[in-house]
């Protein structure tokens, strides 16, 4: 099979942020109540809105500014960012991918179709991964290498986009509060900034519903749980890692991922700013980024990015820098 490469990677987190106190007292206005299908999914199944847990959350989420938030729909503000940072390349891609764990009130168009419409990319076949997740960006790495590597296509834009929008709520009892990012990444078999030597993920099957509300013991559970998984990923790797970036779920999983790459000699890259803030599935590659602005990667390093998420389970991706 031919080799998978990342390039181009860009993230973006909005300016915008909104101090944890402010967020907690955010009600949907009544007359968007009316339109909203999120609120109609929450009225028909009976589920109740409620932010809560405000005093559990670390007294370090304020720093840097809050919560980053984006204040429209994030299909709008990735297809600006894009107009923006590859207005040209957009266009030549083959094939476009909209990973989501987050769902706005869409009426009309899907994101990805939004995205082929609105940015001209009249020969581009678009598609979605989401309901699984922060590890959607990971089946995206091992679809996209599959269609890449079958036939003559030669380019992928891989775009990874969050916001937690009302009903549903940014804060859960001890996690890290939620916050609003976006990545965008070219996929090619030819070359890149990153060779992807391996990936794998681990789903879990959660017996409870969807409509039941998480409570810190059964989070804490479901954590515990990802962590189980990611060792038994840990084991699927036959390369030696440089590096180890970890999701941001919470204080402990941070702990415990940290204290499991540490077993195997694996050093854990950290990074700075939004420390206690998930940014869902763009989480590990802010960190990325953030690194390499830092100057802190280096040809030929091996780095491990972790993806996990309480709903849904763990997984990795291990890349080589070019």
């Amino acid at each position: 099979m031919k080799e998978l490469f990342i390039s181009g990677l860009q993230v973006y987190i909005p300016d915008r942020c909104v101090s944890v106190q402010e967020y907690a007292r955010w009600r949907l206005p009544e007359e968007e109540e009316l339109g909203n299908p999120l609120v109609w999914m929450f009225d028909y199944y009976g589920i109740p809105f409620r932010h809560g847990y405000e005093d559990q959350i670390s007294p370090k989420t304020g720093e840097g500014g809050g919560i980053p938030i984006f204040g429209e729909p994030v299909s709008d503000v990735l297809i600006q960012y894009i107009r923006e940072k590859a207005p040209e390349t957009a266009s030549q891609a083959d094939y476009v991918c909209y990973c989501h764990e987050t769902v706005e009130p869409s009426r009309t168009m899907v994101p990805a179709l939004k995205m082929k419409k609105l940015l001209g990319m009249h020969r581009t076949v678009p598609f979605s991964i989401g309901h699984q997740g922060s590890l959607s960006p990971v089946s995206a790495m091992e679809m996209s290498h599959a269609l890449l590597a079958a036939g003559d296509s030669k380019r992928l834009l891989l775009t990874v986009a969050d916001s937690t929008l009302l009903p549903f709520s940014r804060i859960r009892p001890v996690s890290y509060v939620l916050g609003d990012a976006l990545a965008i990444m070219w996929l090619g078999t030819a070359e890149g900034k990153y060779q992807v030597k391996h990936y794998a993920y681990a789903t879990l099957n959660i017996e409870r519903s969807w409509k039941q509300p998480w409570d810190s013991e059964s989070i804490r559970e479901a954590e515990i749980r990802c962590i189980q998984s990611l060792e038994k990923l840990l084991q699927t790797i036959k390369h030696p890692v440089d590096g180890v970036i970890l999701p941001h779920l919470s204080t402990c999983f941070l702990m415990e991922a940290g204290a499991m790459a540490a077993s195997y000699g694996w050093p854990v890259l950290a990074r700075n700013g939004w420390g206690c803030i998930n940014l869902l599935g763009s989480d590990p590659f802010v960190t990325l980024s953030g690194l390499e602005q830092e100057e802190r990667t280096f040809s030929g390093q091996m780095l491990l990015l972790i993806f996990a998420s309480v709903h849904h389970g763990a997984a990795i991706l291990l890349l080589r820098k070019m």
